[in-house]
């Protein structure tokens, strides 16, 4: 048995279906792997290893179809972007302006590793020659799906499904056949040919077709944080939108103090955050009022567009549709001495306004509003340190790797320099981003304040084009 890995390093893969070319090529397929092979056999120069390397691709392509280790269909976890360019804009000799419509479709990928593993074993003769050839690859897919490709001894990751050949699977993808080698240097050869026309079309054939089936089982389990569902109290259109992210704290206090006023007097402390008859913070989780953003994609402006309301993870039902019904009895607050009417609205097509981006899985969090530390560092401790107790003080597995800044990680929130005067206590605020081991379900929040909207994370890779905003 050997492996193949395959790593996007620029986190993307620029690939279409063959017979649908607005739609993504994921998993990628078996046959691109190979193409890819034979495109970098030239670069070995030397004519005995290229002789070599045309040996060995003979073999690879009767083998069996490979056991593909990648994350699940994109749409499950980011947002496929696929245009159509103009050929007018291009410079391809092949393309018939007059007629062809080009595709770029660019796949977001939450781990850019892939894996194929194959049940014959390689000897141990070919493995230099192989290890080669490999090195010369340069992309996958589009001349943009920048990869490295490698034998690999790595076990599944986290983020991994199984995809396995199944006759019934409803997964179709396209493998390496025997012969493909001498029909790909044909159409090569087709392509190269002085009288060729730019409209002819391709002699190469897209492939042998296999059915797979995907195993979403096999995935590691994730890790939750302590908070789930969300609510959002939008903003009306109307109002003039004069609040950003550096007074979102007025914002959120105003939320909580409207669903407090309908909550009345001696509320479960579940709901109020204190407890009974007291005004002593509760120990238990409780409800929390955050911001809803333009942050975390390009233009963003930081502008506060609404409130949302989250809830424990493990809050009664009862007490969670008693919160729904009283936040629609919201209809307006008062922020800074002006007014904002407000509704509940769950499926705003605004994309700032999307809970989604929150409680969505990650191994990797960004904080979008910058954390509250309980304390100073103090001696040998670090800000990382600290960062690392919020989560086990909250029951959570802590990162991996921490990295703090005193610059934001997000696009549209702000440096720490103008939150210190604002932060209750004149407490050590920063940034961060957190990498985890294995993927962690939002929303998140850290550290002191959190239940006001301080510590709020988003995911690293959680974008968007702005069109939406």
């Amino acid at each position: 048995m050997f492996q193949i890995a395959v790593n996007f390093v620029t986190g993307r893969c620029h690939a279409a279906r063959w017979e649908d070319p607005s739609l993504p090529d994921w998993p990628i397929d078996p046959a691109r792997i190979f193409s890819a092979m034979v495109a970098g056999v030239p670069r070995l120069g030397d004519p005995d290893r290229i002789a070599a390397a045309r040996q060995w691709l003979e073999w690879f392509e009767r083998l069996a179809p490979p056991t593909i280790f990648a994350v699940p269909r994109p749409q499950a976890l980011a947002t496929p972007f696929t245009y159509a360019v103009s050929p007018t804009e291009m410079t391809n000799k092949y393309i018939n302006p007059n007629r062809d419509k080009v595709h770029l479709t660019a796949t977001p990928l939450i781990d850019p590793v892939v894996l194929f593993r194959y049940d014959s074993d390689l000897p141990e003769t070919l493995v230099q020659i192989v290890q080669e050839l490999l090195s010369c690859v340069t992309y996958v897919g589009s001349s943009e799906s920048l990869a490295l490709m490698y034998l690999s001894d790595d076990e599944q990751h986290a983020r991994h499904a199984v995809f396995q050949p199944d006759p019934d699977g409803d997964v179709n993808l396209r493998v390496p056949y025997v012969g493909r080698l001498v029909h790909l240097d044909a159409a090569f050869a087709d392509l190269q040919r002085r009288d060729r026309k730019a409209y002819e079309r391709r002699t190469l054939a897209p492939g042998k077709l296999v059915r797979y089936t995907a195993d979403r089982r096999s995935m590691t389990l994730r890790s939750y944080s302590d908070m789930g569902e969300m609510f959002p109290l939008i903003f009306g259109r109307d109002s003039r939108f004069d609040v950003d992210i550096l007074r979102f704290t007025s914002a959120t206090r105003s939320v909580r103090a409207a669903f407090l006023h309908w909550l009345g007097d001696n509320g479960p402390e579940e709901l109020t955050g204190h407890k009974p008859h007291s005004n002593d913070p509760t120990d238990s989780p409780h409800v929390a009022f955050v911001p809803l953003a333009e942050v975390g994609f390009e233009y963003a402006t930081g502008r506060v567009r609404g409130v949302a309301m989250v809830l424990p993870r493990r809050i009664d039902g009862s007490l969670r549709d008693r919160a729904a019904r009283l936040l629609q009895q919201i209809e307006g607050v008062a922020i800074d001495g002006k007014q904002y009417k407000t509704t509940v609205d769950l499926n705003s097509r605004l994309f700032s306004l999307s809970t989604s981006r929150y409680r969505t899985e990650s191994l990797t969090w960004a904080t979008a509003t910058p954390i509250v530390l309980p304390r100073y560092p103090r001696r040998a401790e670090t800000v990382e340190s600290i960062i690392a107790s919020c989560f086990t003080r909250n029951g959570l597995v802590a990162p991996s790797e921490i990295m703090a800044s005193h610059v934001p990680f997000v696009d549209g929130s702000i440096a720490i320099g103008p939150y210190r005067s604002r932060v209750p206590g004149n407490r050590y605020v920063t940034h961060a981003r957190l990498v985890f081991d294995s993927p962690l379900r939002g929303p998140l929040m850290l550290g002191r304040h959190r239940h006001e909207g301080y510590g709020l994370c988003l995911p690293a890779g959680d974008i968007s084009n702005g069109s939406s905003c």
